[in-house]
């Protein structure tokens, strides 16, 4: 029993592969490509019910948590604006329990809050001007 010697692997579980390494016998030569010209590419066809490109002025809206991180604020932030604030925008539903606003809208908040805020700190300034 001595003659009969195997000389095989070690097991290995199931979902593992041996690993065979492959040597070259000689040198090995590593050729550069030549360089390619790019592929001459055909214009596509004219659809005639092609979408228009999307533009700036498109829709664009996100849902409270989009408002929440457009803002920089929570959601519990969002939900007290929104039945707090009477210049919050009011969000629309797509859907059953799908609230969004339009982007636009957000932006135009934003900015309006920050009028009224150079506005009154104007007043705050020309107050205490006069005294």
């Amino acid at each position: 029993m001595n003659d009969l010697t195997i000389n095989a692997a070690p097991k290995r579980g199931p979902g593992r592969p041996r690993k065979n390494s492959i040597v070259p016998d000689g040198p090995v030569s590593v050729q550069e490509p030549a360089a390619a010209s790019p592929p001459v590419v055909a214009p596509p066809p004219e659809d005639v019910h092609a979408p228009a490109p999307l533009t700036d002025t498109d829709i664009e809206m996100v849902d409270r948590k989009g408002a929440a991180k457009l803002l920089g604020k929570s959601l519990m932030t969002i939900a007290w604006l929104e039945s707090n604030d009477p210049d919050f925008p009011a969000p629309f539903t797509l859907g059953k329990n799908n609230f969004y606003f339009l982007t636009n809208d957000l932006r135009a908040y934003v900015l309006k809050k920050a009028a009224q805020a150079k506005a009154l700190k104007q007043q705050k300034m020309q107050a205490g001007s006069k005294t």
